[in-house]
């Protein structure tokens, strides 16, 4: 799966579907001392920053997805 800055994802979490763009990625340790890519992601709903792994196993589990905004 390609993700960029600018791309619109949705993803599911304990709080359910969320939606946002992604603003930034940066490369970071994880918990196993491993340098993984780190999503930067303004929700749309609450304007709030939130950070993802960028691992593809992360991904997978947290139901990452990546679309296209269609403009009128």
């Amino acid at each position: 799966m390609r993700i960029n800055t600018g791309s619109m994802v949705t993803w599911s979490s304990a709080q359910g579907q969320l939606a946002g763009e992604v603003v930034g990625i940066r490369l970071d340790l994880n918990a196993a001392n491993e340098i993984v890519p780190w999503l930067v992601i303004k929700r749309w709903d609450s304007g709030t920053m939130v950070c993802l792994c960028g691992s593809d196993s992360y991904i997978k589990s947290m139901k990452l997805k990546v679309f296209q905004k269609e403009f009128a």
